[in-house]
This record gives C-alpha cells, structure tokens and sequence, in this order.
C-alpha cells in the first residue's frame, strides 16, 4: 500500500486520527505510547504490529476476525472504530472527490 497510512483510536466520547508515513510496528507503537493513557484497554484486530503493547502498560484484547466479529472469551471487538471509518472515508472520498497527501491533516 503507498502513500499515507492513518491510523485511528477512540473511547466512549471521542475518536482521533494519525496519519503516518509508515506502517510499522515502530510507528503504531510510538502513537500509543504517546496517545494512549496509561492502563487502558485496547481492542484490535490480531495485525500484528499490535504485538507487545502490554509493555507500555495496557491491557490487549484482540479479535480474530477471520473467525468472529466479536471475541467469545474476552467480548473484544473493533466495532466503534470501524464505524468511525466510514464518515471519514466518506468525507474523503465523496466530499473532497479524493484527496492527496498534503490535504490528509485536515
């Protein structure tokens, strides 16, 4: 995949996103350590760029989502932030007619 990656989190109230240049375990975790407040819970998928955030404090629920949208055991899933996605995408897609890198911060 080329071009920009962002990279979204959300809780209850709100939902903000990063837009990075790599798409890296490097990157993903330098957002969390940063954006992430100590202690949280965080869901994902099982990409695994996610592996190793328990080192930073939080807990990690993930979902395999090959086998179920949300987890049996632990009731893990990433359905707000993939909820979240589809205005984004709309307003990018849809509204700006497409955008370029340079527009993506907005």
């Amino acid at each position: 995949m080329e071009g920009p990656w962002v990279f979204g989190l959300c809780d209850d109230s709100e939902a903000r996103y990063f837009v990075a240049e790599k798409r890296d375990k490097q990157t993903l975790h330098d957002i969390i350590k940063r954006e992430v407040v100590l202690g949280s819970v965080i869901y994902s998928d099982g990409w695994p760029a996610y592996n190793g955030i328990v080192q930073y404090g939080h807990t990690h629920n993930t979902v395999n989502h090959s086998e179920n949208f949300v987890d049996p055991l632990t009731q893990a899933h990433t359905q707000r932030i993939e909820s979240l996605w589809k205005p984004l995408r709309l307003k990018v897609v849809k509204n700006m007619c497409g955008t370029s890198p340079d527009l993506i911060p907005r």
